[in-house]
C-alpha cells in the first residue's frame, strides 16, 4: 500500500544517492528539498495522530523469517518522530556546513551517505512493531553511527572510542536479542509486538524480559554505569555527530524503554525501585563529572548522562504511581520525562553544535585556553547562552518546565504516599535539588569561561550567518516556543503518556495546564516589558555621544588574560568537596631552577568507575579469553572439525528433540 511513510522513506535514500552528484551545489540544493519533504511528511503524519489521538498503521509484507511487518504511527512514536525529523533536518543542514572546513570531498560524501541512512534506521526503530525487523534496522543504527563517529579515523583517539562504542553496542544488542528470543518462545514464535503483550500479560517470563531490555537499552542510553562509551565517542565524533547522537540516538533508546514497559508492564516493585535508583545516580554522577571536565565536549557528554537520569527519574517517578495506582503522580512523571526528552534533544544539539563552531573557529577544545569569544563568534554566543539557560533548568525556559513537572510529581507523591514512599520521594527531590544546582554552576562556567573575559589569543576575523549558523538560530526559536507555549506541548505529551497507560482519566492535570499557562502569559509580558525598556533606552540616548573609558584601577595598569580565573580555577573548590568520588592524576615538569623559565603541568580526571573497571574486570576478562586462543590455532582441519562437531549437534538436536 504506498502512502506518505513509504514516500518519506523513498525520499530519504533518493536524497541519500544525489550525493553522488559531481556539482556540490545541486547535490546540497536537492538534498536539503527531498529530506525537507520527507521530514514534512512524516511530521505531519504524526502531529494528526497526536492531534486526533488515533493510531496509523502501515504494513510491510516481506518472506519469511519477518511475514507482515507493521509500522505503527501511534501517540508515543509520534512524538520520537517530530523530535527526530525536526532534529535531523537541522542537522542535515549543519553538517553541510561542517564539513566545508574538511577538503576530501569523498570522505565528505560519504559521510553524508551514511548520515541518511542513520537518520532513517532511527524513524524505522521508533515505528517498527516487528522484533527482527527491529533488530535488524537498530542494528543499522549501530554501525551507521560508528561509522559516522570515526569520521576522522586516521587519529588514535577516534579509533580507540570508535572500538570501544562498537563493543559496548554489540554487548547491547547481545541482551536484546535474548530477550526478544524469549519474548518470541513465549509468544508461539511470534515477532509481532502485539502478540508479545496479549499472550505474554500474565507470563512470569515477562519480568525476565523486561530487564534484559532495560539493560540493553540503558546501555544504549547511556545510564550509570553504562556510560564510559558515550564519554569517549562524543569527543572523538565531528560535533555535527555528536549533536545528532547526544540529541536524537539517546532518545530512541528512551522511546524503546518505555515501549517495552508498555508492552511487559512491571509487575514488581523492584523494577520502579531500580530504574529510579540508577537514574538518580546517573544524573548526580555526570553532572558532577561535567562540571570537572576541561575538554568542551567531554564535558557536554557528562552532561548527556546527567540528562538521561533526568528523563529516568521521571520514568521511574511514572512507574511508582503506576505500582501505587496514583494517576496523577503516574502521569506527571512520565509527562515531566518526555518534555524533558523533546527539551534535551534541542538545547543539548545546539551545545554541540556551538560547540563545533568554535572548534572550527579556534581548533581548540580545552576552555581553560580559550576566553573572550562574544565579539568574533557573535552570532554563536546568543544561542549558546539560550541553551546554556535553558539546560540549567532557569525560569521561563523549558528545561526549568520539564524539571517542574518532575519536582510536582515528587511532591505529589509526598502527600499521597506511606512514609516509606514519602522516604522516597523526599530523596528524590534532595539528589534533583543537587544536581540543578551543579547544573548551573557547570554551564555558568561553560559560557563564561569560552565567551567572556580576555580573549587568550588574538582572533582578527569574525564568524558569518551561514549553515554553521542557521540552525543554532532554528533550534533557539523552537526552544523559546516551547518555553512560552509549554501547555500547549504538555497537551500532546498527555495523548502519549495515555497511550503508555490503561488509565486514560487524568484528573488533577488541568490545575498544572492552568499554571503552565498562566506562566507562559507572565513570561511573554516579562519579555516585552524587557524589549520595551530596551527600546525606551535606545531612543532616550539616541542622541548621546557615549564616551568608553577605563574604570579607576588605583594606578594598577593590568587586565590581560594571565590574570583571570580559567576553568579549572572555578570549579577547584568544588573539586575539593568531590576528591573522594575523582581519580585526579598530575602531570608536571620537575623544579631545577630558583627562578625557571617555562614549566609544564596538566592534570587529568579519571572516572572512577572506569579505572575501577579498568584495574580489576580487564585482567579478568583477557584471562578467560586466553582459555580460547587454542581454538584459533590456524590449522584448516581444526576448523572443518568445528563444523563437522556442530553439524553433528544440530542433527541430534532436530532429530531426537524437534
Amino acid at each position: 500500500m504506498f502512502n506518505f511513510f513509504s514516500l518519506s522513506v523513498i525520499l530519504i535514500i533518493a536524497s541519500s544517492f544525489m550525493t553522488f552528484l559531481s556539482s556540490d551545489e545541486l547535490r546540497k540544493k536537492l538534498q536539503t528539498s527531498l529530506f525537507f519533504v520527507a521530514m514534512g511528511f512524516l511530521s505531519s503524519l504524526a502531529l494528526s495522530v497526536l492531534s486526533q489521538n488515533t493510531v496509523k498503521t502501515y504494513e510491510l509484507i516481506l518472506k519469511q523469517p519477518f511475514n507482515t511487518v507493521d509500522f505503527v504511527f501511534d501517540p508515543l512514536s509520534s512524538i520520537f518522530i517530530i523530535v527526530i525529523s525536526v532534529i535531523s533536518f537541522l542537522g542535515l543542514l549543519y553538517t553541510f556546513g561542517y564539513l566545508n572546513h574538511y577538503k576530501d570531498k569523498k570522505r565528505n560524501k560519504l559521510h553524508v551517505f551514511i548520515l541518511h541512512y542513520f537518520i532513517l534506521s532511527m524513524l524505522l526503530v521508533v515505528t517498527t512493531q516487528n522484533a527482527l525487523f527491529f533488530l535488524l534496522v537498530w542494528e543499522m543504527m549501530s554501525l551507521s553511527s560508528f561509522l559516522l563517529l570515526n569520521f576522522e579515523s586516521e587519529k588514535k583517539e577516534v579509533m580507540s572510542a570508535g572500538i570501544v562504542y562498537f563493543i559496548w553496542m554489540h554487548v547491547c544488542v547481545l541482551f536484546l536479542i535474548f530477550a526478544f528470543a524469549m519474548a518470541s518462545i513465549h509468544s508461539h514464535n511470534s515477532f509481532s509486538f502485539n502478540d508479545f503483550k496479549t499472550l505474554m500479560a500474565n507470563d512470569p517470563a515477562s519480568k525476565t524480559v523486561l530487564w534484559l531490555f532495560f539493560i540493553g537499552f540503558a546501555i544504549k542510553a547511556g545510564f550509570f554505569p553504562f556510560h564510559s562509551w558515550l564519554i569517549k565517542a562524543h569527543p572523538a565524533a565531528p560535533a555535527n555527530v555528536s549533536g545528532l547522537m547526544s540529541g536524537v540516538m539517546l532518545k530512541v533508546a528512551i522511546y524503546a524503554i518505555l515501549r517495552m514497559i508498555n508492552i511487559f508492564p512491571p509487575q514488581t516493585l523492584n523494577f520502579a525501585l531500580t530504574v529510579l535508583f540508577v537514574s538518580l545516580i546517573s544524573a548526580l554522577w555526570g553532572i558532577i563529572y561535567s562540571l570537572i571536565q576541561k575538554d568542551i565536549k567531554k564535558s557536554l557528554a557528562y552532561s548527556s548522562v546527567e540528562n538521561i537520569g533526568i528523563i529516568g527519574i521521571g520514568i521511574g517517578i511514572g512507574l511508582l504511581g503506576q505500582f501505587k495506582s496514583n494517576s496523577l503522580v503516574m502521569f506527571l512523571g512520565y509527562s515531566g520525562a518526555l518534555f524533558h526528552v523533546i527539551n534535551h534533544s534541542i538545547y543539548k544539539t545546539m551545545l554541540f553544535f556551538s560547540s563545533g563552531n568554535i572548534y572550527q573557529f579556534t581548533h581548540e577544545k580545552n576552555i581553560n585556553l580559550l576566553g573572550g569569544l562574544i565579539k568574533p563568534l557573535f552570532l554563536t554566543a546568543p544561542p549558546a547562552l539560550i541553551a546554556c539557560l535553558a539546560i540549567s533548568a532557569l525560569p521561563p525556559f523549558s528545561g526549568f518546565i520539564s524539571e517542574l513537572l518532575i519536582y510536582v510529581a515528587l511532591f505529589k507523591g509526598i502527600i499521597s504516599s506511606t512514609p516509606e514512599f514519602s522516604l522516597i520521594f523526599i530523596s528524590s527531590i534532595i539528589v534533583l535539588s543537587i544536581v540543578g544546582v551543579i547544573a548551573l554552576v557547570s554551564f555558568t562556567r561553560f559560557f563564561s569561561f569560552i565567551f567572556l573575559g580576555n580573549p587568550r589569543t588574538n582572533y582578527s576575523k569574525k564568524e558569518k550567518m551561514d549553515l554553521l549558523n542557521i540552525p543554532l538560530y532554528a533550534y533557539a526559536t523552537l526552544l523559546l516556543l516551547i518555553s512560552f507555549f509549554p501547555a500547549f506541548v504538555l497537551r500532546f505529551i498527555l495523548k502519549a503518556v495515555t497511550s503508555l497507560t490503561v488509565v486514560t482519566e487524568f484528573q488533577g492535570l488541568t490545575e498544572i495546564i492552568n499554571l503552565l499557562e498562566k506562566m507562559s502569559f507572565y513570561s511573554i509580558i516579562f519579555v516585552l516589558i524587557t524589549l520595551a525598556l530596551f527600546l525606551l533606552k535606545k531612543l532616550l540616548t539616541i542622541k548621546q555621544r557615549i564616551v568608553y573609558t577605563k574604570t579607576w584601577d588605583c594606578g594598577f595598569q593590568a587586565g590581560t588574560h594571565k590574570m583571570q580565573y580559567n576553568g579549572s580555577s572555578y570549579s577547584s573548590s568544588f573539586y575539593e568537596l568531590i576528591q573522594p568520588l575523582i581519580r585526579k592524576k598530575v602531570n608536571q615538569d620537575v623544579l631545577k631552577e630558583v627562578f625557571p623559565e617555562k614549566i609544564n603541568s596538566k592534570s587529568l580526571y579519571h572516572d572512577i568507575f572506569e579505572t575501577s573497571f579498568n584495574k580489576y574486570v580487564n585482567p579478568f576478562l583477557q584471562k578467560m579469553l586466553t582459555l580460547f586462543t587454542n581454538f584459533q590455532s590456524g590449522n584448516t582441519q581444526n576448523y572443518l572439525l568445528y563444523g563437522i562437531i556442530f553439524l553433528v549437534i544440530v542433527f541430534l538436536y532436530v532429530t531426537f528433540i524437534g
